[in-house]
């Protein structure tokens, strides 16, 4: 269990998440490897953007930088006092509290890891009750959903957490079919690819392979794309030996 909540929480992280980019987003920033954000309108569905004020501190908090973690909570309590619906906010306060499962999970409290992945998935389920269409929020709670049941012990819990990621996932792609082509196209592969894992992690095998071919189509070249055909490939095999 402690190396299972080490592991999300860094993939949270690490990941490049689907995020979205409004219009003043300046240059400097852009090219910052760690950051790719999605094509959509400021307001669209509620969309706000919040996560350019707290992915960067995300990233280095699970990078061990306990003042960005800090300041990621932070923003995330600020944003909620000035309003208390602002989904954005609930939803990557959400992922942020994954952070204190893999701490209390460290230090061998199981009972509080198990507390604050509660509180997590809690607030997750909020931000999607309160905007359902805003993809800000569906790729924060498919991300932190779908690494968490890539991870999660108990299988019968992981296909659960899988099949809401399933879900979140593919709200959020369905705001990015809208203009499709302008998506940059690692954020098309880890989404894509997310869904697939998800479907893997279900037992849903012919599910993943049509979403492992979609990240091939959508993502050539990417690292995306080289492990969606490590996965046809090995899936193969396994077929001909049969």
């Amino acid at each position: 269990m402690k190396s299972t909540y080490r592991v999300v929480v860094a993939m949270l992280a690490v990941a490049p998440i689907a995020l979205g980019q409004p219009a003043e987003q300046d240059a400097a920033e852009a090219a910052d490897p760690r950051f790719e954000f999605i094509e959509v309108d400021p307001g669209s569905s509620g969309y706000r953007g919040f996560e350019r004020a707290v992915f960067a501190d995300f990233v280095d908090a699970a990078e061990g930088d306990a003042a960005a973690r800090q300041r990621l909570v932070d923003a995330c309590a600020q944003a909620i006092e000035i309003d208390a619906r602002n989904a954005e906010a609930i939803a990557w306060r959400g992922a942020a509290r994954m952070f204190n499962a893999g701490s209390a999970s460290e230090a061998g409290d199981f009972m509080a890891a198990m507390r604050h992945t509660n509180e997590a998935l809690a607030d997750l389920d909020e931000a999607r009750e309160l905007e359902p269409e805003n993809p800000g929020v569906r790729m924060v709670a498919a991300t932190t959903l779908l690494n968490l049941a890539a991870y999660h012990p108990i299988d019968r819990m992981a296909k659960g957490y899988a099949a809401k990621g399933i879900d979140d996932a593919i709200a959020a792609l369905s705001k990015l079919y809208e203009n499709w082509n302008e998506q940059p196209i690692g954020v098309k592969g880890q989404l894509l690819i997310g869904v697939a894992r998800g479907y893997d992690r279900m037992g849903e095998t012919k599910k993943a392979r049509d979403w492992f071919n979609r990240v091939i189509g959508a993502a050539p070249g990417t690292t995306w794309a080289e492990q969606a055909q490590a996965w046809i490939d090995a899936a193969d095999k396994r077929a001909s030996e049969f």
